[in-house]
């Protein structure tokens, strides 16, 4: 089984470190809402779905600001109590990057989690 999460992020800073500007991502609910959150932070210009007889894909704009993205694993639950711990252990600086988090309320940061008081499981982080 392999880690849809994990290889549309790979491929994402692949490209974005080769200097391309798009790159073709075969995409499900989950990475649709991932990269929703990425254009929202600014780290991809936009994205584009297109359906096919393979199934759904997303054209993804690059904007260049991705340094480094990566899956969590194993997916972790981000308490409300422990917000510090986890900025301290995968993000360079306080608000530097962001840690991308599956709650009850769908895909959202780990600064919208800490505004709304909630927790999630911890899916990918992006700085």
């Amino acid at each position: 089984m392999t880690d849809i999460v994990a290889n549309m992020l790979t491929k994402i800073k692949n490209a974005d470190l080769q200097k391309q500007n798009e790159v073709l991502i075969q995409v499900n609910g989950l990475l649709k809402e991932i990269l929703l959150v990425l254009k929202e932070e600014k780290y991809i210009k936009d994205y584009e779905l297109t359906k096919t007889t393979r199934g759904e894909f997303a054209k993804v704009t690059l904007a260049g600001k991705i340094n480094y993205c990566a899956s969590i694993k194993p997916r972790s639950p981000f308490n409300k109590q422990n917000y510090i711990w986890w900025e301290q252990r995968y993000l360079l600086a306080k608000d530097l990057g962001r840690i991308i988090l599956s709650t009850s309320r769908g895909i959202i940061t780990h600064i919208q989690a800490k505004q709304k008081g909630i927790g999630g499981i911890v899916v990918a982080v992006v700085y």
